[in-house]
């Protein structure tokens, strides 16, 4: 996949590159900003020529040029978190729904299933690592040490 650069001015004054993937939304290059000018990203927007820029959808759908300049700028009311929806298929492709906070971590989230799950419990994956399907990545790990497929 290609990578395209667009530049984010922070509020600091210092401008920032940002490389983006067809399918990387903003949100995720804020909340990257957000990280290096160590400031909360629930707070911050962007703006792309004097107009509010959709946080959500994937950057080639944001009819935002390779290149363009982007503004950071301060919401009148911090964005909203909601819970996600987090469905988990075990191998006997039996499925388990639950709602978890945003910033609950991927350990936690299959700790609460396996709580939930008598049979989750006795299986036991009969595997040595445990395995994890997010769309659209894999992520594959044992216990504390996640990697990225």
């Amino acid at each position: 996949m290609s990578k395209a650069t667009i530049t984010i001015l922070c509020p600091s004054g210092h401008r920032r590159k940002v490389q983006m993937t067809p399918n990387s939304n903003l949100l995720q290059a804020l909340e990257d900003m957000c990280n290096q000018e160590k400031l909360d990203s629930s707070e911050w927007g962007l703006i792309h020529q004097r107009k509010k820029c959709d946080l959500t959808v994937p950057w080639r759908l944001a009819s935002i040029p390779t290149n363009a300049l982007l503004e950071m700028y301060k919401l009148e009311e911090r964005r909203p978190t909601s819970d996600v929806t987090v469905q988990l298929q075990i191998p006997d492709n039996s499925r388990y729904t639950g709602n978890f906070n945003p910033s609950i971590t991927l350990q936690e989230m299959l700790d609460w299933y396996r709580n939930q799950s008598e049979r989750w419990t006795l299986m036991k994956l009969m595997h040595d690592r445990e395995f994890c399907l997010l769309y659209p990545m894999k992520v594959f790990g044992e216990k504390n040490n996640m990697f990225r497929n």
